[in-house]
């Protein structure tokens, strides 16, 4: 890649897609005084702009114009990829891409945390009523396809389901999941995670990389 070397800027968690998730994390990070920066897709906030797009036909080759916010991101020990990834090899373009544009810091390579969905658990002939982090998912889903990739680097993922908190109210979900008793009915079980919970968890994987990586948490 021929985009020159930005200069030298470092954190120790970086957030690409500061949307839901941040408004619990970011108060987190700074009660732990653990210096961050974070992305949007319009740079509010004193965000760094960034919007990650990939075309797994043409492997997503750039123009150094194209190139300059991945490189304008700063270095970080940790990185939380908040938005969806889908393809095979969307999650390694991404990582390698990155790293390939702040070779000039001699610090060690980020550990990368994805938030997932547990959609991957759906449709899968025979699955279990409790799902945990060993069940079986849908190889061929497009996010369980870039997830099985970030692992493989070394990274860490974290299925979520139920997000709640702020803007997101279960009760506003009946209409939605189950707007009759009987569609309740065909309902086996409800899980909720609360957006403070959520928070929790990224910093402790943040805070052990070497006990996460490689694994994935529901």
């Amino acid at each position: 890649m021929s985009i020159a070397a930005q200069p030298v800027v470092s954190v120790d968690f970086l957030i690409l897609g500061a949307g839901w998730t941040a408004q619990y994390l970011i108060p987190r990070l700074k009660t732990l005084n653990i210096n961050y920066a974070a992305t949007t897709t319009d740079g509010r906030d004193n965000t760094y702009k960034f919007n990650f797009k990939y075309d797994q036909d043409t492997n997503h080759k750039l123009s150094d114009a194209e190139l300059k916010p991945y490189a304008e991101l700063p270095y970080a020990k940790t990185i939380l990829i908040t938005f969806a990834i889908a393809g095979e090899l969307s999650s390694l373009w991404l990582i390698n891409t990155y790293n390939d544009l702040h070779q000039e810091t001699t610090s060690p390579k980020p550990f990368w945390i994805q938030l997932g969905s547990t959609n991957i658990y759906n449709y899968v002939e025979g699955q279990e009523l409790w799902i945990s982090r060993k069940s079986c998912f849908d190889s061929i889903n497009p996010r369980a396809m870039a997830e099985v990739n970030l692992l493989r680097a070394g990274g860490c993922v974290l299925n979520l389901a139920g997000l709640w908190g702020n803007q997101r109210i279960p009760t506003n979900w009946i209409q939605r999941v189950a707007s009759t008793k009987q569609g309740l009915g065909k309902l086996k079980s409800l899980h909720l995670v609360h957006g403070e919970d959520v928070a929790r968890a990224i910093i402790a994987v943040h805070q052990k990389p070497h006990l996460a990586a490689g694994e994935r948490y529901v």
